[in-house]
């Protein structure tokens, strides 16, 4: 019973970090604002992103500027943005030095697939410093709080988030969305989401909305991670 408590409260902490309609609209114009010379939105394939497994603690979405990948042996031919992302996964809740002695690295590749790679904290390093002198300083420019290249969250959220997805197949649609006050209580009243929005900690974060269905190309969104400096 102690156990089906705790995965309800998990749940319920999940669904309140759904995005209504108007407050995805409202975030993604902002972050349309903030990176406004680029393609910046992906997809995944679903099949690859609910059958993911992984037996570490976090996982870290990091991303790179497009003209940098020629730095890591992967299969990326076709070039449908110019923001792409490395999936680094670790028991830290931070990426440094340490965190490279025990952990995975993958890229979603032209397939919308994650793709192993071999990465140490030296191509890491590059790559970061790459991040900031391209895309990377355009996306701190516009913004009014400092960004790092890398967004994250816990494995049980992952997992967690996966089970929604059972059924589903093809292609999910990623949006990069900035959170902001003025988003609040739009489309969905009393949600926990509207006081994380009003949160001034919070504002002018850059994050990610996967969509759970592909019902409409606006609905079923969540925010399960948020970009933290």
């Amino acid at each position: 019973m102690e156990n089906l408590e705790k995965e309800l409260k998990i749940d319920e902490k999940l669904i309140n970090k759904r995005l209504s309609k108007e407050q995805l609209i409202c975030t993604h114009d902002r972050a349309k604002e903030i990176i406004s010379k680029i393609k910046y939105d992906f997809e995944i394939n679903i099949e690859s992103f609910k059958n993911f497994k992984t037996d570490y603690e976090f996982i870290h979405f990091v991303f790179v500027d497009r003209r940098f990948l020629w730095k890591l042996n992967a299969a990326i031919n076709d070039y449908k943005h110019d923001l792409y992302y490395l999936v680094i996964v670790n028991n830290f809740e931070r990426i440094s030095e340490d965190s490279f002695n025990n952990c995975e690295s993958y890229i979603v590749n032209e397939k919308q697939e994650l793709q192993l790679l071999t990465i140490d904290f030296n191509k890491y390093q590059s790559l970061r410093k790459d991040f900031f002198k391209g895309i990377g300083n355009e996306i701190k420019y516009e913004s009014t709080e400092k960004i790092t290249e890398y967004i994250t969250f816990e494995n049980w959220m992952w997992e967690l988030f996966a089970k929604y997805l059972e059924g589903a197949d093809g292609k999910m649609k990623v949006k990069v969305i900035c959170i902001q006050d003025g988003c609040a209580g739009k489309g969905i009243e009393n949600n926990e989401i509207d006081e994380y929005f009003r949160r001034p900690e919070n504002q002018q974060r850059l994050s990610l909305a996967f969509q759970q269905t592909q019902e409409s190309p606006d609905e079923n969104y969540f925010d399960i991670g948020n970009m933290q400096p």
